[in-house]
């Protein structure tokens, strides 16, 4: 009897079926081989081609000075009072604080320290240490109460953010506070700080702990760098403070603002005193951690005057150049001394220095007495590699 007409053709059922599994699964098999290698092929392809993203968290805190928080009067460092902070960037520093004694100083409102930031538009997440104290026994009173939260705060541009103020005389065992401040810039402008809403307190004290870009554009590689031949360059010069060379400085308006390479608008940074000084020392610096291995150009705007008719004589001629110097790690230009009262043209100055230990130091000496009106300013700090 025939079934379905195999029998016909000379196939017994069972074997028919066999023979059509058999197909069929040759069939699946094959696509399944066939799909797998395509998922291994994309697999491939992604990982040699890697999705750029177009925004992620940019860290910035280097941009912020551990010792530039000054209002109307000079701010100090203080690191008796605890132990050393840890900024986000590697820095290890000490806070940095205001101190009034007198009532005079627990009546004061307002801001009491801060510095302002050249940055780009956006949103970005500020983490300070902070402290606020009434120091008793001191022959002046205070009707505040210990650990109250609306006396002083810290900020971000116009946002505010309370801080516990204490009766007391040291920080306690667990350290500074620290406080988060989430903030939208939107002029090109961040000033970081801390002030006081009311009366009660006369000693405070700030220091940086992180500066977070949130969503910061990716800047995409140039294929081009990579033709053969050419020398690929980054710029670093965003991470060098223009208000952030420490020392006894502060902004300086009597000169042309300078241009970084980053595009910010900066006055120079001064060092000035009302005599003649002997000793050799660094005046001005700052330090910036982190960098990439490599070779490095930095370019600097620098000043170093006399200024006569003050009271006091110089040995040095006009246009000396073994006085003054800047400096990048142990490499050192000299940088024409003038005898002059001001000037409106900077001078410019390059040096090249290998980085190898992530850390790079700028800034402005003297070798020997001369000088007693000194000023600097970055221009670039570019990586050649």
């Amino acid at each position: 009897m025939e079934v379905n007409g195999l029998h016909s053709l000379g196939v017994k059922p069972k074997q028919a079926r066999l023979k059509q599994y058999m197909k069929k699964n040759f069939f699946f098999k094959s696509s399944l081989v066939a799909a797998v290698a395509l998922l291994m092929t994309a697999c491939t392809a992604a990982d040699d081609n890697p999705v750029v993203p177009e925004t992620a968290d940019l860290d910035i805190t280097a941009r912020v000075s551990t010792t530039n928080w000054n209002f109307n009067e000079a701010s100090s460092m203080v690191g008796w009072a605890g132990t050393p902070i840890t900024t986000s960037d590697g820095r290890e520093t000490a806070l940095a604080e205001v101190y009034h004694g007198s009532a005079d100083g627990i009546a004061e409102t307002g801001v009491l320290m801060q510095q302002t930031l050249d940055v780009d538009n956006g949103n970005y997440v500020v983490e300070l240490y902070a402290n606020s104290f009434f120091t008793p026994d001191r022959g002046f009173e205070s009707d505040m109460a210990d650990g109250a939260e609306d006396v002083a705060y810290v900020f971000a541009n116009d946002v505010k953010k309370f801080i516990v103020s204490k009766i007391g005389t040291a920080f306690n065992e667990s350290g500074p506070g620290l406080y988060t401040i989430n903030v939208k810039v939107t002029d090109g402008k961040l000033a970081l700080g801390l002030g006081k809403e009311k009366a009660g307190t006369n000693w405070h004290s700030i220091q940086i702990k992180s500066l977070i870009q949130k969503d910061a554009p990716v800047v995409k590689p140039d294929p081009k760098d990579d033709e053969p031949g050419d020398v690929e360059k980054t710029d670093f010069t965003e991470l060098v403070a223009t208000n952030g060379w420490g020392g006894p400085a502060c902004a300086i308006q009597y000169a042309p603002a300078v241009e970084t390479a980053d595009g910010r608008t900066a006055q120079m940074m001064e060092n000035y005193v009302h005599g003649m000084e002997e000793d050799a020392k660094i005046l001005l610096q700052q330090t910036i951690e982190g960098l990439p291995t490599g070779t490095y150009i930095v370019e600097l705007y620098a000043n170093a005057f006399y200024t006569p008719n003050r009271g006091f004589d110089s040995p040095m001629a006009d246009g000396a150049t073994d006085v003054a110097y800047v400096f990048a790690n142990d490499v050192k230009k000299y940088i024409v001394g003038q005898i002059a009262e001001s000037t409106d043209k900077n001078g410019e100055y390059s040096m090249e220095v290998n980085v190898t230990d992530g850390t790079l130091t700028l800034g402005l000496g003297k070798d020997k007495a001369g000088t007693n009106w000194h000023t600097i300013q970055i221009k670039s700090l570019t990586l050649n590699k």
